[in-house]
């Protein structure tokens, strides 16, 4: 098979267990980003071979392919599906999904590594270097900075609300800000290693980090408690199954820390 990993995705109802699904797609190299359009029936994947590829949910046949300047380490749909975002070396890109039409760049000289969408589309978010960056979408004009990560920026995402601005960093922290000020609102420290992956939860009460656990090539997925993953908080793929290295989830409700705005 010529794809190590297709997609990871979690299904209920239909389903006879909770479990995480698992599923291979071949013809794809080694995947780095996954993100669910906002109505469910596509999926984007960011792809060592500097390509983003849209996905058909039901079928799991490529509808488009967008290709990148550089490997594509993040992807992300606008709020209305409309757009996506693609990001890799020190650019993120913007495209119109229907056509692929790239749209816009945003460039950042120390790197683009994560991107993310404001919930009114307006606004782009990205992390890279020591920094995240606040872009305006139909300007190009980089808004703000928010700068205090001792190391790389890993992830970046904004609050439902797009009130707040969540970074994870491989200085072990995540951190939590005011997206009209640029100003740190809270630190989420302790953390053994880099902070891989950060989320709000739809209420915005709670934020969730996490860290592909294991080496890159025997690595476990797990969620966080006590410091410790922990298999019956959501999901769990044991080291020793394969390579993981991106994540979906469509709703997930996993409480790990409290923001306290």
């Amino acid at each position: 098979m010529s794809a190590v990993l297709g997609l990871l995705a979690l299904t209920a109802g239909a389903q006879t267990t909770s479990h995480a699904q698992l599923m291979v797609q071949t013809g794809h190299s080694l995947i780095r980003s996954v993100a669910f359009s906002p109505d469910g029936r596509t999926v984007l994947t960011g792809c060592m071979i500097e390509t983003a590829r849209l996905w058909d949910v039901e079928t799991g046949k490529e509808l488009r392919r967008f290709v990148h300047s550089n490997v594509v380490d993040s992807v992300a749909f606008s709020p209305d599906g409309g757009r996506v975002l693609t990001d890799g070396g020190k650019t993120a890109q913007l495209w119109d999904v229907e056509i692929g039409k790239e749209l816009r760049r945003f460039v950042d000289s120390n790197g683009v590594d994560s991107v993310a969408f404001s919930p009114d589309g307006g606004r782009v978010l990205t992390g890279g270097g020591k920094t995240a960056r606040l872009w305006n979408v139909e300007t190009g004009k980089e808004l703000r900075q928010f700068v205090r990560h001792s190391s790389p920026v890993t992830s970046v995402a904004f609050s439902p609300d797009g009130r707040r601005v969540l970074t994870g960093s491989r200085d072990n922290t995540a951190r939590l800000w005011d997206a009209d000020t640029g100003q740190e609102l809270r630190r989420f420290e302790g953390h053994s290693d880099s902070v891989d992956s950060v989320a709000f939860s739809p209420d915005v009460r709670f934020a969730l980090v996490f860290k592909i656990y294991g080496p890159f090539y025997d690595g476990g997925l797990g969620i966080t408690h006590g410091g410790q993953p922990d298999p019956q908080l959501g999901f769990w793929i044991p080291p020793g199954q394969g390579m993981l290295s991106a994540v979906a989830i469509p709703s997930l409700g996993l409480r790990v820390h409290n923001p306290v705005f």
